[in-house]
Order: C-alpha cells, then structure tokens, then sequence
C-alpha cells in the first residue's frame, strides 16, 4: 500500500508535467502573458469540466479522487488567486469559489469527509485573499515554526504509520477519535523524521569538519616545523 499512499506526489509530478507540455506551446505562453487572469479562468472551468465530466468516460471507483482530472482544479485556483490584484476581482472569485466548493461537497458524496475536505479548500482560498498576514502572540511561534519547517517531512510521511497503526488499534475513520489521532501520528512523524534528518546533517558536518581539519593538521605540520 505504500505506493498508494503517495499519490499526491503522483498528482504533483503529473501536474508539473501537464504545466511543461503546455508552456512548450509559444502561442500559449504569449496568451498566458498578456492575459494571466483570464486565462487561468479559462483553465479553471475546463479543469472544473473534467473533473465532473472524466468519471463518466473513465470511472475507477473509490481511486478516482486521487487522479489528475479530479484535482487539477486546485493548482488551477492558486493560478487564478495570485493574479487576483483588486478588491473586487478578490471579491466576486470568492464568490465563484464558494458556489464550486458548496457544489464539490455534495457532488463528492454529500458526506462529513467532503464537506470537511471542501471547506478546508474554501476556508484556505478565503486566507490566501483577504488574510495576507496572521498576527500570532510570542508564545505560538516556538509551537508553529517547528512544524512550519518540517511542514515538507510531514506532507511525506503523515499517512504511513497511521495506516498501520490505527487499524491495530481499531481506531476506524468512522470514531471521531480515529481522524484525531492520524493527525496528530501524521504530525509527529513528519517532525521526527524532520529531527533526525538535522542530526544526520549535523554528523556529516562534523564528520566533514573533523576530517578538513586533520588534512590541515597532516599538511601544515611540518610547514609550521620547517619554519
């Protein structure tokens, strides 16, 4: 199961690859150039398009939310919010933004996990537009910044020890304890790994400072003796 569980990187790979096949074409980056907004607009409702339309063609099951076609809409978004340079334009995509969520959550099976997973998506559209900056108190930082670096560690590794641990300990994603503790494994895995990956850094330092400075010591000894 470990190869499934790593179909983000999948989806990211496939994604940077579609983003390489499409910028080759010069017409299109010309397009792209004048016209950034409008053409990730563009893109977003042919992405929107395919992820309601390939399930019909192309049907998989239970696997389809981990395809290309259903969440290329998601780079899609953040193609579209950064050029979002007014209050109104701002405005009016969030708009648009909480009519696909709303509808995505009952197209997705109208289920606690969709509703949880798009309001996430809605709820980070909202930040990323209104909310440029977070005031947080001196005391959270010590808490926050951890995790903000291992954030890479934990996009990694946060699904492999609760999808062996938690049916172990028969914590099933239908308690309210099982979500709960995958985070909080997920967390702490990817901050472990983050921990050892500084110390086994450290010892190469080390080990690379020790050696540089015994060939100083082999080299400039008997220099410093002729002198």
């Amino acid at each position: 199961m470990v190869p499934y569980l790593y179909w983000f990187v999948e989806a990211y790979a496939q994604t940077i690859l579609l983003w390489v096949i499409l910028f080759s074409i010069p017409q299109a980056r010309r397009i792209a150039h004048a016209m950034p907004l409008a053409s990730g607009i563009f893109v977003l409702a042919i992405a929107v398009a395919a992820k309601f339309l390939t399930p019909l063609v192309w049907y998989i099951g239970g696997p389809q939310i981990f395809t290309l076609p259903d969440i290329l809409y998601l780079a899609i978004l953040g193609w579209c919010l950064y050029f979002l340079d007014t209050p109104p334009k701002r405005k009016a995509f969030f708009a648009v933004a909480t009519v696909l969520c709303l509808v995505l959550a009952w197209w997705g099976g109208n289920w606690t996990g969709s509703w949880v997973k798009f309001m996430l998506v809605l709820g980070a559209v909202f930040v990323l537009l209104f909310i440029p900056r977070i005031t947080l108190p001196g005391w959270a930082a010590p808490l926050i910044l951890p995790v903000s670096a291992a954030s890479y560690h934990i996009y990694l590794f946060h699904r492999i020890i609760p999808d062996w641990l938690l049916p172990q300990l028969d914590l099933g994603t239908q308690q309210p304890s099982g979500p709960a503790a995958a985070i909080s494994i997920g967390l702490a895995s990817g901050l472990a790994v983050f921990w050892l990956q500084k110390q086994f850094i450290g010892w190469l330092a080390y080990r690379r400072a020790s050696r540089l400075g015994s060939r100083s010591h082999v080299v400039g000894g008997p220099l410093e003796a002729a002198e």
